[in-house]
């Protein structure tokens, strides 16, 4: 049957219209490209399934112990996206949002409790009982929703497991989609970087090069290491462009644009990268001269 636009009846309603409802929102997940568009799209289908009053995502990744970064709440006007604009979410310690996300758990409250000096007091105003649902990334809980009503004891208990069985599935193919985009700026990086040396490459070229009379290549170097011609690639070209092609692989290993001091041969915009631009030899390689 054709996919219906409003939430279905819950429990009670037909099971035909639940699955056509859950069909579509995975057909409109599986369109998704941008991870803040898949989490709206997402968090749109699902007020449709569960009646909240309020949300809150929270994120203690990359953080202090005790420390959470606040990543969506529905009392914001604007949404911020958490993936490009970390540094304008608020970065919180401690409080009942500190003990759920720092619990690893799941958890229901009844009947929501708040200290006077909570530190997002204002996000639990008017609530009376919530669901703290964790995304869990390598077996540990580093984000979580949590969802809320103005009434105590608002959330049927038998449907919590599949709450957050849905929620990790989604936040699994969120994580998946942000490391897509990361991977494929990350070539794009590499591109960039191989183009450039690609280019001075090709500037250190000659417009012509030289042509070996009578013989090729090999035979040259031969004649010029014997005196009795001149090499048609001498170390002093082959040396510069050998040089230009190893610091973009140092560029490469350091993972950003580098500035190079070609007299000096040293690195200057970034020290630890001039570990990569020479290496000892190993034991029993060397010899006195």
């Amino acid at each position: 049957m054709a996919a219906s636009n409003s939430a279905p009846d819950g429990a009670d309603g037909d099971w035909r219209e639940r699955l056509a409802f859950i069909v579509e929102t995975m057909r409109d997940m599986s369109r998704q490209t941008d991870p803040q568009a898949m989490v709206r799209a997402y968090g749109t289908r699902m007020r449709q399934l569960m009646q909240t009053d309020r949300t809150v995502s929270l994120s203690r990744r990359d953080l202090p112990p005790r420390q959470y970064r606040i990543t969506r709440s529905s009392l914001w006007k604007e949404e911020v996206n958490p993936w490009k604009n970390k540094d304008l979410l608020p970065v919180l310690e401690g409080g009942l949002l500190g003990e759920l996300i720092y619990g690893d758990e799941p958890r229901v409250i009844d009947e929501i409790q708040i200290a006077p000096d909570d530190p997002a007091a204002e996000y639990f105003a008017g609530m009376r009982s919530l669901i703290a649902v964790p995304n869990y990334d390598q077996g540990v809980a580093l984000n979580m929703v949590v969802l809320m009503r103005k009434e105590p004891a608002a959330f049927q208990r038998e449907q919590f497991p599949m709450w957050v069985w849905m929620s990790n599935l989604f936040g699994r193919a969120t994580h998946n989609l942000v490391l897509s985009e990361e991977l494929k700026r990350a070539y794009e990086a590499v591109d960039y970087e191989l183009k450039v040396v690609a280019d001075i490459q090709r500037s250190l070229l000659p417009k012509e090069l030289p042509r070996i009379p009578n013989q090729g290549h090999e035979m040259n170097w031969v004649e010029a290491a014997k005196g009795k011609t001149q090499a048609s690639s001498p170390f002093e070209y082959a040396a510069k462009l050998t040089e230009v092609m190893l610091l973009g692989v140092v560029s490469l290993r350091a993972g950003r644009k580098l500035e190079y001091d070609g007299a000096n041969m040293r690195v200057t915009n970034d020290d630890s990268a001039n570990q990569y631009l020479q290496r000892l030899p190993r034991t029993g390689t060397t010899s006195a001269i």
